[in-house]
């Protein structure tokens, strides 16, 4: 085993650019956003040409062979709606952190991480037209995966001692999933985290999920709590149907951006105002170690009850909340914004415009998962008025893409058709999700059809796969020590 520094190495795959035919995870783009600045974003991605005429691309990978000593096996990181930066090959980051800090020092393991296609710098064509982005479907994203473990297997001198295994949290996770599911000759086992594999249009899971999971004592969240943002949001709602006067307000005591592009007197800005706001309550992400303020489910209700113990209405408890978020900065709801942004065929490959043109597609013609706020389901933010819709979502699928509700409908079924959703038949993939996660809703969370799964107790989005932290909490703790078991078994 290398004691020494690691060989780490941004390194430029030829990748086929079409090697199957190819076919017909939050407001899609405000999640992306937020993923996009965890993530690290500006890390330095480097760009490189494509070459189409000659039917392959560039695709970037990154090495690490601190623990390797020749006879260990593959650990590959999966890369998913981000660039990869190099410290995905370094700590894991948050996808792969665990894998990298402790799993592959303990197997002896060469570590890879491969960015995927149409996200930063392993780009198939140099745009994102629609034209282009006809390439960018997951089945493509496989099919690099397999042309990938034959070239580094090569290049690496590999033989089929060195076992693969594939790991990746959210999106990476479902790849790493399927990465064994369609090519079991080449992946030996995954590790497959907070992977929503059942693509779903009408997500109403999402946001029922997030109410259960402010209710949650665990995380510190509570029935009462829930009561008092739920009514918070509801007035809200009737404020922003009401008069102008009440939008005026509602634009002042939550600091909507000034000007005409995001004046709540445009119902277009409704629902990103809506949104926005649904945005405050940070289950996906709940992480009961932070320290700021209302940075998690239980700061976020402690914040809540406060206001109104201390004699405040729950709007005012929702209005406190968005300006200790906010921090001064003045919300932006344009809608003509955020769809200027979302059509921008040439943006910058590592941008969050970028990110959020790419993943809008995948949505668009795989997947859907759009978290819609329904009168009649458990969602707290707000139903009424009825913005938060799924007409609101499939509407950016035609506008941006040309793209209709049928084919979106479409797309999902058939994805689902070809990878089986729950019901997968593969083995040697382990199942792992958080409780208080929304993304649970379409993931697998108990054993299927001989594969183990994990179900981790007051878990967010793969917390489990960020680096280790002397905070973690004790199910996170054991969950990795069950993960470890699991694969030292296969292995």
């Amino acid at each position: 085993m290398k004691t020494g520094s690691a060989t780490l190495v941004a390194l430029l795959a030829m990748a086929v650019l079409a090697t199957v035919a190819h076919g017909s995870l939050v407001s899609v783009a405000r999640a992306v956003k937020a993923k996009a600045a965890a993530a690290g974003l500006g890390d330095g991605p480097r760009r490189r040409r494509a070459t189409p005429n000659a039917g392959t691309y560039a695709q970037r990978y990154y090495v690490n062979d601190t623990f390797f000593d020749g006879t260990g096996p593959v650990f590959l990181c999966m890369g998913g709606e981000t660039p990869l930066y190099d410290a995905v090959a370094i700590t894991g980051s948050y996808h792969c952190g665990f894998m990298v800090e402790v799993l592959a020092r303990n197997h002896s393991a060469l570590i890879l991480a491969l960015e995927h296609r149409f996200y930063g710098a392993s780009m198939p064509r140099p745009d994102l037209s629609v034209d282009s982005l006809k390439l960018l479907t997951t089945p493509q994203a496989l099919a690099d995966m397999a042309s990938f473990v034959k070239y580094a297997s090569t290049k690496f001198g590999l033989t089929s001692a060195n076992k693969w295994v594939t790991f990746g949290g959210s999106y990476p996770g479902m790849m790493a999933a399927w990465s064994r599911l369609f090519y079991p000759e080449l992946i030996h086992a995954s590790v497959a985290s907070s992977a929503p594999v059942q693509a779903q249009v009408e997500f109403t899971g999402y946001l029922d999920v997030v109410a259960a999971s402010m209710a949650a004592p665990i995380v510190g969240g509570s029935a009462e709590c829930v009561d008092v943002l739920k009514a918070g949001y509801a007035a809200v709602g009737e404020m922003l149907a009401g008069s102008a006067a009440q939008r005026a307000q509602l634009a002042s005591e939550f600091g909507v951006c000034s000007g005409a592009a995001s004046s709540l007197d445009d119902k277009a800005n409704w629902v990103v105002f809506t949104e926005s706001l649904g945005g405050l309550l940070p289950v996906q992400e709940n992480d009961p170690a932070c320290t700021t303020p209302v940075c998690d489910i239980a700061s976020v209700c402690s914040t809540a009850l406060q206001v109104v113990k201390s004699g405040g209405k729950p709007y005012d408890a929702i209005a406190s909340i968005n300006a200790i978020a906010n921090a001064g900065q003045c919300l932006n709801v344009s809608y003509t914004g955020e769809m200027a942004a979302l059509m921008d065929t040439h943006p910058d490959p590592n941008s969050v415009n970028a990110i959020m043109r790419s993943w809008t597609w995948q949505t668009c013609t795989e997947y859907g998962y759009y978290q819609v706020c329904n009168p009649d389901s458990d969602c707290i933010s707000v139903s009424s008025p009825h913005l938060n819709d799924i007409e609101s979502y499939l509407v950016q699928c035609k506008q941006a893409f040309g793209v209709s509700p049928a084919e979106t409908y479409a797309a999902a079924n058939a994805s689902n058709a070809r990878t089986g959703g729950w019901n997968p038949h593969s083995s040697n993939i382990l199942w792992v999700n958080g409780a208080i996660d929304p993304w649970h809703a379409l993931s697998i969370n108990k054993p299927v059809n001989g594969m183990p799964a994990i179900y981790v107790p007051g878990a967010s989005h793969h917390f489990w796969t960020h680096p280790p932290l002397p905070t973690d909490q004790q199910p996170i703790v054991a969950a990795r020590l069950a993960i470890a078991a699991q694969l030292q078994q296969w292995l």
